[in-house]
């Protein structure tokens, strides 16, 4: 076994089809499929299903791709070391789209100071998207709140942020404090998109005193909600950081729920196979994070 079935491995992993696979590696077909089989012979297992149109990873193919997405990257990384030595490294931030807009130019900003030859490259984007690009290895480490949704995830704290009840500043229900969690049944809700880090923790929060928020608006973008609700179309619960501005201009206002903490914990994953270069672990290090 060599790299370079691995690397023909990874490619019709993506692909699921050998003659893709096979232009895009700019050799054979017959190539590839010899490469499989060697894998296959090696290993003493099915890696593959081979249906008509389609291929199919078997259990133990899911096994290989995983190791093999970390092997070929490393693999990579070293070369690029070894032929460029005057280069520090690469670091592949993600971050969740609240975390983006409130923390990460700061924390940037720090490490730029402290690893002035490394140049992050950075993905914003919803918490499910970067969970899935740390499992595919596009990117090194993530930052993110609430829960992960996969075992080859490691996931650990590095703070806390408080998720804030919001209203158009004339609402009745600021005539009330803390508001009864009932008295919401009658409003409607502007919420973030499904499988964003902060939807999840307030419906889970509000789910656990079995109450169930009605959805008027979804939207990827905080400010988007902010303006609903600064017009009156409904009310909110967001990220204390990301509303700051609003509040103290006044074009919304906050409230509390009565017997409703709304906390979120912020968390750096990784994939539990990911090994740690210099870079990364000197990120690691600014956020103070312990393993």
């Amino acid at each position: 076994m060599t790299i370079r079935h691995l690397r023909i491995f990874l490619t019709v992993c993506k692909e699921r089809n050998l003659t893709a696979a096979a232009r895009i590696l700019y050799i054979s077909q017959p190539a590839v499929s010899l490469a499989l089989k060697e894998l296959e012979r090696c290993y003493g297992v099915r890696l593959l299903e081979r249906f008509p149109h389609r291929l199919s990873l078997t259990d133990a193919g899911e096994n290989l791709y995983r190791y093999a997405l970390h092997i070929v990257s490393l693999f990579d990384e070293m070369e690029d070391s070894m032929k460029n030595r005057s280069a520090r490294g690469s670091l592949r931030i993600g971050c969740s789209l609240s975390i983006g807009s409130s923390l990460l130019p700061g924390y940037l900003h720090r490490y730029s100071a402290l690893f002035p030859d490394v140049r992050p490259y950075v993905m914003i984007n919803s918490s499910d998207i970067l969970e899935r690009m740390i499992l595919s290895n596009d990117l090194d480490l993530a930052l993110i709140e609430g829960m992960v949704h996969s075992d080859d995830i490691l996931s650990e704290p590095f703070g806390e942020d408080e998720l804030v009840p919001v209203c158009h500043p004339q609402h009745p229900l600021l005539r009330q404090s803390p508001v009864p969690l009932l008295t919401l049944e009658r409003e409607f809700f502007l919420m973030r998109e499904k499988n964003s880090g902060t939807r999840e923790i307030v419906e889970s929060t509000l789910l656990i005193h079995n109450f169930i928020p009605r959805t008027l608006w979804e939207s990827t973008s905080t400010d988007a909600i902010i303006n609903g609700v600064a017009e009156g179309i409904g009310i909110s619960i967001l990220p204390g950081t990301l509303i700051r501005e609003a509040l103290a201009r006044g074009r919304i206002a906050s409230f509390a729920i009565e017997g409703v903490t709304l906390k979120r914990q912020l968390r750096i994953i990784r994939h539990k196979s990911k090994y740690l270069t210099a870079p990364a672990e000197g990120f690691l290090s600014l956020l103070s994070v312990r393993r």
